[in-house]
C-alpha cells in the first residue's frame, strides 16, 4: 500500500519583480498590434477610415493598459516560512501604500501561468486584495525548485483566506486520499 507523503516544502525566500522577457513579449505584442493594423489600412480596411482610426484608438489603449500592467509590476520578495506564506512588497510608493521597509502582508499565491522557468502568480493577501506576481528562474536559480515545490504544494491555509478558491483545497485533499488508497 502506498501512503502519501505530508511533507511540506521547505522554506524559500524569492525576489520577485519585472523581467527582461516579460518586458520584450509586452513589447512584442504591442508591435505585432501596429503591423497588423497597419497591413489592414493597406488593404483597404473596407473602405472605411473610420475603422482604421477607431482600431488605431483600441490599439493605443491596449498597449497603455500594457504599459500601466508593466510599471505596477510589485518588486519584492515571496516568503515561505513552511506554513505561511508572505509577501513583502518593496516597490517605491506603489500597491496601497507600500515601500521600501513596508511590513510583509500574509496571504496566499496562486499559479496562474507555469511556464517551467516562469511563474505567473496572483497574490491574494489575507486582506482580500489580488496583485500579480512574476517570477523567473533566473532571479535565484538555487532556489527556483524549492518555490515551485512551495507554490505547487497544497496547503491547508488556502482555502482559509477570504476570496481564495475553496474548490482547489478540496481537490487536493481529494487527491491526496487517492493516494492513499489502494491501487
Amino acid at each position: 500500500m502506498r501512503v502519501a507523503s505530508q511533507q511540506t516544502p521547505p522554506p524559500v525566500q524569492y525576489p520577485v519583480g519585472r523581467t527582461r522577457l516579460l518586458g520584450v513579449a509586452l513589447l512584442a505584442l504591442a508591435a505585432a498590434g501596429w503591423v497588423l493594423l497597419a497591413l489592414w489600412a493597406v488593404q483597404g480596411a473596407g473602405g472605411l477610415p473610420w475603422r482604421v482610426a477607431l482600431a488605431g484608438v483600441l490599439c493605443l489603449a491596449c498597449n497603455a493598459c500594457a504599459l500601466h500592467f508593466w510599471r505596477r509590476l510589485p518588486q519584492g520578495v515571496l516568503h515561505w516560512d513552511g506554513q505561511h506564506w508572505c509577501f513583502e512588497n518593496r516597490s517605491a510608493g506603489r500597491g496601497q501604500g507600500r515601500g521600501p521597509g513596508a511590513a510583509p502582508t500574509e496571504g496566499a499565491p496562486e499559479v496562474l501561468l507555469d511556464l517551467q522557468n516562469h511563474l505567473a502568480l496572483r497574490w491574494r493577501s489575507a486582506l482580500g486584495r489580488s496583485r500579480w506576481l512574476w517570477l523567473t528562474r533566473a532571479s535565484d536559480p538555487a532556489c527556483w525548485p524549492d518555490l515551485r515545490r512551495a507554490v505547487h504544494a497544497r496547503t491547508l491555509a488556502l482555502g482559509a483566506l477570504p476570496g481564495t478558491d475553496t474548490a482547489s483545497a478540496d481537490n487536493a485533499r481529494d487527491a491526496s486520499q487517492d493516494e492513499a488508497r489502494p491501487a
